[in-house]
């Protein structure tokens, strides 16, 4: 019976070991990166809607402006 009883020590301890030390792996340290490139990439698309629409309104101003000069 000692001996299941060491064991059953040894195996705790060795767990317990184990826990402290480990380190997070790859897909525990994933989520947040996902997150965070999914609102990078959400970022990046409206800030090209805005930037494309305000080039679009500002060629629009040009264009206008100088047709009425031509006249």
């Amino acid at each position: 019976m000692p001996n299941i009883q060491i064991v059953r020590q040894l195996s705790e301890h060795i767990f317990k070991l184990h826990c402290k030390l480990k380190k997070p792996t790859a897909s525990e340290g994933f989520e947040m990166s996902e997150i965070h490139t999914f609102w990078f990439l959400i970022i990046a698309i409206v800030s090209a809607i805005i930037i494309g629409r305000l080039g679009t309104v500002l060629r629009e101003q040009i264009e206008k402006a100088n047709h009425n000069k031509l006249r």
